[in-house]
């Protein structure tokens, strides 16, 4: 199970690393970044099945969350280590490109606006 859940984490590790790459780029700019991130990151938290079940909200609720980028790994995670399951192809590949476009996302940001970066700095 450890064998295969590493992969899964490397992917959301460089998930993260893309969120945090994009919100120091935009820090540079709006200084009040590190509020904004604060707030989302509890919003993220408590809208991600992982300190409750997702089968205790009402229905239109589960649906929203889908939304939630966080939801895909923390269910992922749960069904590799708790149930012993493979995820799918669709899954994984749901979670290679949310990864991919943010880190692809963050890199043009940071190449954009290094110039820019180093002025206001």
């Amino acid at each position: 199970t450890l064998l295969l859940w590493l992969p899964f984490i490397a992917l959301q590790l460089a998930f993260a690393l893309g969120l945090g790459v994009l919100a120091s780029v935009l820090h540079v700019f709006v200084r009040d970044t590190s509020q904004m991130v604060g707030v989302l990151f509890q919003v993220l938290f408590w809208a991600t099945p992982i300190v409750y079940v997702e089968s205790v909200l009402p229905a239109w609720l589960q649906r929203l969350e889908r939304f939630n980028p966080l939801y895909v790994f923390s269910t992922t995670h749960r069904y590799i280590v708790l149930y012993g399951l493979v995820p799918g192809v669709r899954r994984t590949l749901v979670l290679v490109a949310l990864t991919a476009g943010t880190l692809a996302v963050a890199l043009v940001a940071y190449r954009r606006f290094r110039a820019d970066i180093l002025d206001e700095l």
